[in-house]
């Protein structure tokens, strides 16, 4: 069977299909899953009074997420809302992880390296268009790197600038793009409220 490719994940739209297609107004699943009582090794009064923040929602949303055919739903992407979801809850209760192999693609993450500041990303921008109309690194070099005095350093990294900017990934999602929804979708508040202090 041919595998088809996979669509980049966007947790943003995963998420706001869950809001719009599958919560109730308070954003609790619908319908409610039923989700198992989790195995208590100990003796039940001897466990803390409290749940961390949102627990109950999350077990119903990923339980709901689960059951989902996502070809009942329009190629709705019940992996990277699953993800989403459960990343989020964790990036709010304080509870880190390895950044690699934990998750096929981890949302907390800005990518590999440093990260690029826009001035560097519009000088990295400009080599990488330079360079596609064809100029020299030596002409690309005078005009977006003045300031270098070694010309055959300026020329390196004109070249190096156009190559990272060519190899980016636009638009990669981070966690604080769809946190309000994932919060919404886990019955928490945006901002704690006055009255918790």
């Amino acid at each position: 069977m041919p595998r088809t490719k996979r669509l980049p994940r966007d947790p943003f739209t995963a998420l706001q299909y869950c809001l719009g297609k599958l919560a109730t107004a308070d954003g609790s699943p619908v319908p409610p899953v039923k989700a198992p009582a989790p195995r208590r090794r100990f003796d039940p009064d001897a466990q803390p009074a409290f749940e961390p923040q949102g627990t109950k929602r999350l077990r119903a949303w990923l339980n709901r997420i689960n059951k989902l055919d996502s070809q009942q739903h329009n190629g709705f992407d019940t992996a990277t809302a699953y993800l989403a979801l459960l990343q989020s809850w964790l990036d709010l209760n304080g509870i880190s992880w390895p950044s690699r192999g934990v998750f096929a693609a981890d949302l907390s993450s800005g990518g590999k390296g440093r990260p690029v500041d826009a001035s560097g990303e519009n000088l990295r921008k400009r080599c990488y268009e330079l360079h596609k109309q064809g100029k020299t690194w030596k002409e690309i070099a005078q005009k977006a790197l003045p300031g270098v005095p070694n010309r055959i350093e300026a020329q390196r990294k004109a070249k190096d600038y156009a190559r990272s900017y060519a190899k980016r990934k636009p638009g990669r999602p981070d966690i604080e793009d769809f946190r309000d929804e994932a919060y919404e979708l886990l019955g928490i508040e945006r901002y704690p409220s006055l009255d918790d202090y």
